[in-house]
């Protein structure tokens, strides 16, 4: 034990933070002060003994050291303390704090420390799990994930937020959420748990051309959603949504992949965000939950997208991280639907030249990495020769309308609507 609330003073909490001989840290919080009663150096039977003996209404955090800086562990008593005080069972990913990149996407390594309540802990701690605790933050998040929300919500945080928690509710602006979901019903099901429609639109557009059994229990189950189907079939997620914002009632349109989860505090960031400064396009970074790698992946994205691009046309948003103002996007051309990937690129790049677009400084949403997706599937996948071909084309043209060579109407870049998509309401 290196540290012990009723034999220490408070003075020596921070030696103990700081051991070097430690790379692991499990803290326990209390759960009605927030106040760290035990330091102990990691260990699957200090972990489990954790479990057995602590009270579900408390805290855990379980810190792998050489990931923070020391001027960031120096701040966990403050940071545990702001975290804990509230009566929402949510799991907190912990990254380091880190300057955003200036010109694209930076992988900033992985994340293998959180904060959690003891009682989330013990329904998603397994016995038989590995004896890598580098690898016990994937694997309770990897649970949680695929199950139809059994927590209140997820949030990623340096240790140096103090931002209080607070959860996303209705905001003065009204907006939609965006979804096109076609592949396995359960991944759909827990996206849209941690979604309330109490506070947000929200529209779902399935690319299938006819319902089934699991499509009339998501209408009969979420009744306060807009359900629609499409008149095409696997088509791919752009035409769905290109629809949707055209169907959506608001003016901001957030972006959601069926398989993803957005933090708590997302909307609220985005909205404010969206509502300041006149930004057009706002994105977050992302945290990615790696299920072929079995890891948690950091990823930061440049603050100033237009900056970024105006260097190269470098890989610098996330469109499913992103809200947009809905006349911006029609006055921009839209989305295009003549193939089933990338196109999110191509409406990056062709926005460049005429929405304001930013990246929150902040870890806003929770990306899923899997098999058999629009990324890993092997005829879709990153990297195959038919996504190199259209992005290298994408990325020439947009080279040479910077440069005056070309205009978006006569390039690679203007809106492509091959087929004519239309939904149809079924709830």
């Amino acid at each position: 034990m290196l540290y012990n609330n009723q034999k220490h003073l408070k003075k020596d909490l921070l030696p103990a933070i700081h051991n070097p001989n430690n790379n692991w840290l499990i803290i326990i919080a209390g759960g009605d002060d927030g106040v760290i009663k035990l330091i102990l150096d990691y260990s699957p039977q200090n972990l489990a003994d954790i479990i057995k003996t602590h009270h579900d209404d408390e805290y855990v955090a379980i810190i792998e050291c050489r990931s923070f800086l020391k001027k960031e562990l120096n701040k966990i008593q403050r940071f545990i303390y702001t975290y804990t005080r509230h009566n929402f069972e949510i799991f907190i990913f912990l990254v380091p704090d880190k300057k955003a990149p200036l010109k694209e996407i930076r992988f900033d390594g992985l994340c293998s420390s959180f904060l959690t309540r003891i009682s989330i802990l013990k329904r998603f701690f397994k016995k038989n799990s590995s004896q890598d605790i580098s690898v016990r933050c994937y694997e309770i998040a990897y649970l949680i994930l695929n199950s139809i929300k059994p927590i209140d919500g997820f949030l990623v945080k340096t240790l140096l937020d103090f931002e209080p928690i607070v959860k996303d509710k209705k905001e003065t602006t009204e907006f939609s959420i965006i979804i096109s979901h076609y592949g396995k019903y359960k991944y759909l099901k827990t996206c849209l748990s941690y979604l309330s429609p109490d506070f947000a639109n929200i529209l779902v557009g399935f690319d299938l051309n006819k319902s089934n059994n699991h499509i009339t229990e998501f209408t009969e189950n979420y009744k306060d959603i807009k359900f629609f189907i499409s008149n095409k079939n696997k088509n791919g997620p752009y035409g769905i949504r290109s629809e949707l914002i055209n169907e959506s009632p608001s003016d901001v349109c957030v972006f959601q992949d069926s398989d993803d989860i957005s933090c708590i505090d997302r909307f609220k960031t985005l909205i404010n965000n969206i509502n300041s400064e006149e930004n057009d396009f706002v994105g977050s970074h992302e945290l990615r939950v790696d299920e072929i790698e079995n890891c948690i992946k950091i990823y930061r994205y440049p603050l100033s997208v237009n900056s970024a691009l105006n260097n190269a046309p470098y890989h610098c948003l996330l469109f499913p991280t992103s809200a947009i103002k809905k006349h911006s996007y029609i006055e921009c051309g839209g989305l295009s639907n003549h193939i089933r990937f990338g196109l999110d690129t191509q409406f990056l790049l062709k926005s460049y030249f005429s929405l304001k677009i930013i990246n929150v400084d902040k870890f806003l949403y929770i990306r899923r990495r899997r098999e058999k997706s629009l990324t890993t599937h092997p005829k879709t996948a990153l990297g195959t020769q038919t996504r190199i071909r259209y992005l290298k084309l994408w990325k020439n043209d947009f080279t040479k309308i910077k440069q005056g060579l070309l205009t978006i109407e006569n390039s690679s870049l203007n809106t492509t609507k091959k087929y004519n998509i239309e939904l149809k309401r079924i709830n």
